[in-house]
């Protein structure tokens, strides 16, 4: 067990090679991934700098803040 443990595992180009199909799809998954990490982001950083943002006498905070909310459940919903 130890000296399985010690050995380097070298990684081949063939283990990682996708298909164009393949490629495609995990190009999808990531862009949804950071689609709804970034509206997350958003909408968590206009709570820690507004306090209440939907309440915020710039319209464009509230509008700001009401958009990444309705990304960020879009994307809540979609996946249950």
């Amino acid at each position: 067990m130890q000296n399985a443990l010690k050995k380097n595992h070298v990684v081949e180009y063939s283990e990682l090679a996708l298909t164009p199909e393949e490629a495609d799809e995990g190009a999808y998954y990531i862009h949804n991934a950071i689609t709804y990490l970034m509206a997350l982001q958003i909408k968590d950083s206009l709570k820690v700098l507004f306090i209440e943002p939907r309440k915020h006498k710039d319209s464009r905070v509230r509008d700001a803040f009401e958009i990444a909310r309705l990304i960020r459940t879009g994307f809540k919903t979609a996946s249950t």
